[in-house]
């Protein structure tokens, strides 16, 4: 982290409005007493509240000691790929479903399973970020993918008819990639996350792409392991702080 304009902290408009205070972002190759240093200017010049910090490796507890800054090690932002099988196959086909063919219980139910989604989230490790603005951001996750916003489908699992699972897809630049995959706890042990996976799979190869991806937290071990179970495998792991500044 230096004096380049590439490495100047980006103003995030969306964070700051959602959070009502000022949110910021830099990424830095490598961290020092005098990067920090500069960071914290940088932050006390445009009136920032909160930084996301992230960086190829763990920084040395001492050096934010020596600055005086406030963060927290809030995530290790683990990147998975996955070559689509030619031939994927799922025992059975899910529904896709979308806000205008849900009913009010099943879309709270799926309110729900969102949040159990976001255990491991750095906005809900934060305890500054408060546990109200982090409901908020995953049911507005949520919200986002049955309206197709940042979703091109969702897929549920249903079991008696009511909902056990579900997983959020989307594709870009011609990568498809997993946003939300839960499952009820009352149905967990019956290979519903492994169909749902495959399911979404299985649609995302109909659409000719050959490559996926899927971003967990580090510390979310179950994740790690059914992913990797599946044929995922790790290409990046980025060390995420929150830099505070108190105002």
């Amino acid at each position: 982290m230096d004096k380049s304009p590439d490495l100047d902290i980006r103003l995030l408009p969306w964070d700051t409005d959602f959070f009502g205070f000022r949110v910021g972002a830099i990424h830095s190759e490598q961290v020092s007493v005098a990067s920090l240093k500069l960071l914290k200017d940088q932050m006390n010049e445009q009136k920032l509240r909160l930084c996301y910090l992230t960086t190829n490796h763990q920084i040395d507890e001492a050096l934010f000691s020596k600055i005086g800054l406030e963060y927290e090690l809030v995530d290790v932002k683990t990147t998975y790929e996955k070559k689509i099988a030619d031939h994927p196959r799922s025992s059975e086909v899910l529904e896709s479903v979308h806000e205008k063919s849900l009913s009010k219980i099943d879309i709270d139910s799926l309110y729900r399973l969102a949040l159990t989604s976001g255990e491991y989230s750095r906005f809900k490790i934060d305890q500054k970020i408060g546990y109200d603005k982090f409901v908020s951001l995953y049911h507005l996750w949520m919200e986002n993918s049955l309206n197709r916003t940042i979703a091109d489908d969702v897929l549920v699992h249903r079991v008696n008819g009511q909902i056990a699972g579900f997983v959020s897809f989307a594709i870009k630049d011609g990568i498809g990639s997993i946003g939300i995959i839960a499952v009820d706890e009352n149905f967990r042990g019956m290979g519903i996350g492994k169909a749902l996976l495959k399911n979404a799979e299985a649609r995302m190869k109909s659409m000719e792409l050959e490559l996926l991806q899927v971003v967990t937290q580090g510390d979310n071990k179950k994740a790690c392991a059914f992913y990797e179970g599946a044929g995922y495998y790790t290409v990046s792991q980025l060390p995420y702080y929150h830099i505070w500044m108190n105002q």
